[in-house]
């Protein structure tokens, strides 16, 4: 758990009623869980501002990746997965995105204002603060 980056992810993709509740999240390793499954399986935490809907024949992760990289990502992106074995992993874009598979994830791009969050319910939205 790296809390900078979850610090950032917070300020830029979660609605301001619930951004207060999460960062205490992150602050216990105990509530981590919590953080994750409140943040992961339910997309009313995200600000509607940054997200734009992904078509379902434009959910492949090298498309997913064309479009962050269009829009400004860098090279490197932090994963936040329900699947622990990948939570916290930092990598290339593309590797990162190799990890998601629909169970939970956020991926965050590391110095841009952009991610990328999928959900188990078939959500899949391109994240972009407006700040």
């Amino acid at each position: 758990m790296n809390k900078e980056y979850l610090t950032e992810i917070i300020k830029l993709f979660v609605v301001k009623d619930k951004q207060n509740r999460f960062l205490e999240f992150i602050e216990s390793s105990k509530r981590y869980e919590d953080f994750l499954l409140e943040l992961l399986n339910d997309p009313r935490n995200i600000n509607p501002d940054c997200i734009t809907e992904l078509p379902n024949n434009q959910q492949n992760p090298e498309i997913v990746s064309q479009k962050l990289r269009r829009l400004g990502a860098g090279k490197q992106a932090y994963l936040v997965s329900l699947y622990l074995d990948f939570d916290g992993e930092i990598g290339t874009l593309e590797k990162i995105l190799s990890f998601v598979n629909g169970g939970g994830e956020l991926v965050y791009c590391i110095g841009s204002k952009l991610g990328y969050y999928e959900g188990h319910e078939n959500w899949r939205y391109i994240l972009q603060a407006k700040k």
